[in-house]
């Protein structure tokens, strides 16, 4: 066709012919604005104007949705800090699975809780600088300077990539760090699209098809400015985004669009569009989001922003713009706000746990340097006295004391077992009557000494012998009395009640009630009773003592043993707290039910006190009783010897001694039937008293029976008494020993 004969140019067929160009993919496409004049050359001078604005907009965008899906992408770590030297490459941290597989490790054996491991993969280009940020925040005592920096990290497979990292200190009073936590996000791709959007011009139409993005305009009737019928021309891009696909299922009239928003958006859109064409200075723009209904009745959100091409008068003449789908970007940003409050949330519980460990601490130190305070006074003391009855007042207090820190001691024990899950049971066959008898021996004298009235009521139901763990329910029943005794008032009334709920194929549920008329606990404090680290209110173990632990220590047994615990209470009126635990029904019970005669109808805990108590009480060693024994002591810390020796000493038993296993050795070996038994420390130089053990049990020169082994140690959790067993010892002594059960295993073994 000559150029004479080519079709005339009009508005009209250059916004089908771009669209056209656009679905091709056509990136060459040039506008042939020659033939235009008028306001057709003008609205084609606008919708070029409308489209550059939308790149730039959309540029914005697309960086603002880079860096929320990466904000998304966290990994935490935290440090403890070492005095005067913060940045010491030994420090331990804690960096968090998330932050390993970042850098592409799977364990804290390829990426070690150090410093270190994170210095030596910083590029060398930004080591200096990312450590002396670190230390500037550190050191600041002020917490003026912040601490955020990008650096480059060697990935486990030696790439680089780009980080953000931010974090901050926990200070005391004075400034200094204690504890810092910080986190790490991957920007590698954020700024790869930064220096792509910097250094490549995208062509308009790869633009409009890549990001979906959808042209329409508008010729306005200023006697009629928004109707239905106004005629509009959508663009395919549009009427696909929307699951259409010609004019014929989606017209070119304003209804086609406006039929089509959310209910609740309706009115804010088409007063916004509205109001944007009737102002005639201009001022007033045309950009909002809001909801379409797509052709599968689906609701999507999308973002609309257009120009008015007006006369010099301002008077409008024609609207043109863009539509773009934001759905997934709306659903990105309710994402990421449900993500900030949760992390708000998160972060306040963390500070509320952080300082309930804090006020933990502080009770802990007071719990356990009271005690210690009261033995070396009373050890001062004992030593400047000048009579035998001062000197045994101090020695009865430096006792009274050491239980005491045995007990706070024990607590932090069992709370460590709690946080590790390490806590376990050791169930056994026992005397029911005779476990609520030991527990009430130690109860009832700080009963007496308020003057309480501590009464007792068992149900004849209850087996006589159960199998169960008897030392936890013991230390269960006897925190809950502790407690009714420490928070009622001289003269108060507390009670014990113990009950068979029920028995099903030989396996009883026991139930345990103890109330008192003490104090009484509100709604608000009964919320925390159960809650590790802290105390009903922070005023209570500075009024009452005691660590906060025993409740929750208690729980955790119960619910071990298959049960639950709870509590009634109202402030002023006393405490009632309800227990029950599962055990099975003993052997030593068949055929044989309680009876009133076993339990008795006691009133008041005294009388059941009167009962005979066997070997239950302190015991003494009888003058004389192992005169034909000989016992190798193998501990390695001198006063331990001299404890042991002392309480032995009216025995007449015949001890030598070895300062580590590896003498302990030698000695059996030279001698392998002299010795009836041997206390063995377990840790001890050159040899420890585990593998001492194995090789006296490889000795094949002793003539006389088994060598009974004891092991002596601190270490009282459930592993490392197998452990003793394992290497060949044949029972187990917990430090700090106690007298009544050292004679209790040297008869069982001699």
């Amino acid at each position: 066709m000559s150029e004479d004969s080519k079709a005339p140019v009009s508005l009209m067929s250059e916004l089908i012919r771009f669209a056209k160009a656009a679905e091709d993919g056509d990136v060459s496409f040039i506008f042939d604005d020659g033939g235009l004049s008028g306001e057709d050359a003008k609205a084609v001078q606008l919708l070029k104007s409308a489209l550059a604005k939308y790149r730039a907009v959309f540029e914005d965008e697309i960086m603002d949705y880079k860096l929320t899906s990466e904000a998304m992408k966290i990994a935490l770590w935290d440090m403890e800090v070492v005095a005067d030297d913060p940045v010491n490459p030994n420090n331990k941290f804690n960096w968090t699975p998330e932050f390993r597989h970042m850098l592409g490790f799977s364990s804290e054996k390829e990426f070690p809780n150090v410093l270190n491991s994170w210095i030596n993969r910083l590029h060398p280009e930004d080591k200096e600088e990312a450590i002396n940020a670190f230390a500037a925040h550190l050191n600041d005592y002020t917490g003026n300077t912040p601490y955020e920096i990008e650096y480059r990290l060697m990935n486990k497979n030696g790439e680089y990539r780009y980080y953000d990292g931010f974090g901050t200190s926990l200070r005391n009073s004075e400034g200094v760090p204690q504890k810092v936590y910080g986190a790490i996000r991957d920007i590698t791709e954020r700024r790869r699209i930064q220096e792509q959007l910097v250094s490549n011009d995208l062509r308009l139409n790869l633009l409009l098809k890549s990001l979906n993005v959808a042209l329409w305009d508008m010729a306005v009737d200023p006697s009629n400015l928004i109707v239905g019928d106004n005629e509009f021309w959508w663009s395919q891009e549009l009427r696909h985004m929307l699951g259409f696909t010609d004019e014929n299922d989606f017209p070119n009239v304003l209804s086609s669009w406006s039929d089509r928003l959310h209910p609740k958006d309706r009115d804010r859109t088409l007063n916004a569009f509205a109001a944007h064409i009737i102002d005639h200075t201009g001022k007033t723009p045309y950009d909002l989001e809001y909801r379409l209904k797509l052709k599968n009745g689906k609701y999507r959100y999308f973002h609309a922003f257009g120009e008015t091409l007006r006369d010099s008068a301002g008077v409008p003449l024609r609207v043109a713009g863009a539509l773009k789908d934001i759905d997934e970007q709306i659903a990105m940003r309710e994402e990421i706000r449900r993500t900030s409050l949760k992390l708000e949330e998160a972060l306040e519980q963390a500070n509320a746990a952080s300082k309930a460990k804090g006020d933990f601490l502080s009770t802990m130190s007071h719990e356990m340097r009271t005690p210690m305070n009261a033995i070396i006074g009373m050890t001062a003391i004992g030593k400047r006295a000048d009579s035998i009855e001062e000197k045994n007042h101090a020695l009865n207090k430096i006792g009274d004391a050491s239980s005491h820190l045995l007990g706070v001691i024990n607590d932090v024990l069992d709370m460590a077992k709690i946080e590790a899950d390490k806590l376990e049971l050791s169930p056994i066959e026992f005397n029911f009557e005779r476990m609520l008898q030991k527990v009430l021996t130690v109860i009832n004298f700080r009963a007496d000494e308020k003057q309480q009235s501590l009464t007792l009521n068992i149900d004849n139901d209850i087996p006589r012998f159960v199998v169960g763990d008897d030392q936890r329910l013991a230390q269960t029943i006897t925190n809950l009395l502790s407690n009714a005794i420490k928070f009622t008032p001289e003269r108060g009334k507390i009670m014990l009640e113990a009950s068979l709920g029920g028995e099903s194929d030989g396996i009883c549920e026991l139930c345990f009630k103890v109330s008192d008329s003490g104090i009484g606990i509100s709604p608000e404090q009964q919320e925390k009773l159960f809650s590790a680290f802290e105390q009903a209110e922070n005023g209570t173990s500075r009024e009452y003592g005691g660590t906060g632990l025993g409740l929750v220590i208690s729980k955790r047994i119960v619910e071990l043993m298959g049960g639950m615990i709870c509590v009634e209470s109202e402030l002023g009126k006393g405490a009632t707290f309800t227990f029950s635990v599962k055990v099975q029904r003993g052997a030593g019970s068949l055929g044989s039910p309680s009876t009133a005669d076993d339990y008795g109808d006691f009133k008041d805990s005294a009388d059941y006190l009167d009962e005979p108590k066997g070997n239950d009480g302190d015991d003494k060693p009888a003058h004389g009783e192992f005169a034909d024994k000989r016992m190798l002591l193998a501990e390695d810390i001198e006063i331990n010897r001299d404890i042991l020796m002392a309480i032995l000493k009216d025995t007449e038993i015949i001890i030598d001694c070895a300062e580590n296993g590896k003498d302990a050795l030698d000695m059996v070996e030279a001698a392998p039937d002299v010795y009836d038994v041997v206390l063995m420390d377990v840790q001890m130089p050159k040899m420890d008293g585990l593998e001492a053990s194995r090789r006296i049990r490889a000795l094949t020169t002793r003539k006389r029976g088994r060598l009974p082994i004891i092991a002596m140690t601190a270490n009282v959790f459930k592993d490392d008494i197998e452990a003793c067993f394992v290497a060949g010892m044949d029972d187990h002594l917990g430090k700090p020993l106690d007298i009544d059960m050292v004679l209790e295993k040297l008869r069982k073994h001699l």
